[in-house]
């Protein structure tokens, strides 16, 4: 089973009790925010997936001790995850289910809970569409840091 099989059975199995879409990939234009903070998600991002799963399948292979090279990958899979928003509803948050499964898988603590819009995570997300992932990477490792200090 690939890798965005596996997801889509994820996201009906969380959402199918409040989106009739649940586990289905989006079949719609999308866009969010207003302003200068306004995204538009064209279903032409859609021909990523193939990328995309080869990109969660190198990630969920690999094994980490470094927690640059692990924030650094699970950056780049937020961005690019969020960038092709495979769901109509539903990606962030299972976006940092995803990453907090490979973290925990490598021994580090779970952290998409500790995301907050005040971290200007939003802002990191975006920047991470244009492939500079060293924001979201020093935030992810931030978050990790501060829960392995407590």
């Amino acid at each position: 089973m690939s890798r965005i099989r596996l997801i889509q059975k994820w996201h009906n199995d969380i959402f199918e009790t409040i989106y009739p879409f649940a586990g289905d990939l989006r079949t719609v234009v999308m866009s969010k925010g207003g302003g200068s903070e306004a995204w538009e998600w064209r279903l032409e991002f859609l021909d990523a997936i193939p990328q995309l799963d080869d990109l969660i399948a190198e990630i969920t292979l690999k094994e980490y001790k470094d927690i640059d090279k692990i924030t650094y990958d699970l950056s780049k899979l937020l961005s690019e995850f969020l960038f092709i928003h495979p769901f109509r509803e539903g990606n962030g948050r299972l976006s940092r289910l995803i990453c907090d499964i490979i973290l925990a898988k490598n021994g580090f603590p779970m952290i998409g809970l500790n995301l907050k819009n005040g971290d200007n995570y939003i802002e990191k997300v975006h920047q991470g569409y244009d492939c500079n992932y060293e924001p979201m990477k020093e935030l992810l490792k931030l978050k990790i840091m501060e829960i392995m200090s407590e």
